[in-house]
This record gives C-alpha cells, structure tokens and sequence, in this order.
C-alpha cells in the first residue's frame, strides 16, 4: 500500500498574560505491506512546519521524522467502508529559525474509519493521539496530542 495523511492544525492561548497563535502543517506519506490478512506493516516520512507568535515575537520551527507502523483492518476487504487502528513510532530532527536543533520521538495510536472509492483507492478519517518523549535536561516531560487527519491511501494488487 501507498498513500500518506495531512493535517494542518491552529493555536490560539493566553499563557502567562501573552496571547499565544499558532499554525502547523503536517504532511506524512508513508508505503506498507500486509503481512497477513488485514495486518499491514510499513515505513513512514513526516515533515511538520510550525509557526508560533508570542508576545510580539515570531518563531518558526520545522521537522523531519520517520519510523515504522502498524496497522490493523477490522473488517473484511469486500466492505466499502472499513475500521482500522494503526500504532506509529517516530523519531524526529527539528529545526528552528533561530539556529537550534533538537531530537525529539513520539508514539502514535490512530483509529477511524476507511471509506473506499473502489477496491483500492480509500480515504482515511483517523483520530490521532501522540505521546511525545524527548530527553529529560530540555525540561519538558509530558506532552501528549490529539488530532483529526484525513489521508489517502491506495491498495496496490498482486497479479
């Protein structure tokens, strides 16, 4: 299989007296193959551009990731509309416009349904929970995100 997924995400907060906005744009293909019935295992690329304004001041960061995946159908590949949950691992490499770089990873659970447009064209509509883990001295510990995507995916036949 071969397809990818998208979001595009905006903030909006007060923190500490400060109006907070942000934009982020998140793009991620990925290919897979099933390793049996409904069970298909694969490899990922993310690339995520972020933009925050913070009291008066703008920060632009950008990052590539990668890693495997996982991922299960629940019904039966005759349906035009099916259930999946898929597990990710990510390692990231971010870039900031001020110069500085950092490593970060997250472990990912999605789930939703698939909605095919034929035997092997379908379009995705996954919630997304990401549980980030980064190392202790950069004194962030807990950063946990929800999200909603919409992806493509395209079901490659054996002949």
């Amino acid at each position: 299989m071969v397809g990818g997924n998208g979001h595009i995400s905006f903030q909006r907060e007060t923190h500490l007296n400060f109006l907070v906005k942000g934009t982020e744009i998140v793009i991620s293909p990925d290919v897979g193959y099933f390793i049996i019935d409904k069970l298909a295992a694969g490899a990922r690329l993310t690339y995520s551009s972020n933009r925050i304004r913070y009291n008066s001041i703008d920060s632009k960061t950008r990052s590539i990731a990668g890693g495997p995946f996982l991922r299960y159908y629940f019904l039966s590949s005759d349906n035009r509309i099916n259930l999946l949950s898929e597990t990710a691992l990510q390692f990231f490499h971010y870039f900031s416009d001020r110069g500085s770089s950092d490593d970060d990873g997250s472990i990912e659970l999605s789930a939703g349904p698939v909605i095919y447009f034929n035997t092997s064209v379908g379009i995705e509509l996954l919630a997304n929970y990401k549980i980030f883990f980064n190392s202790p001295s950069e004194g962030v510990q807990d950063i946990r995100r929800f999200s909603l995507g919409i992806g493509l995916q395209i079901h490659l036949e054996k002949e």
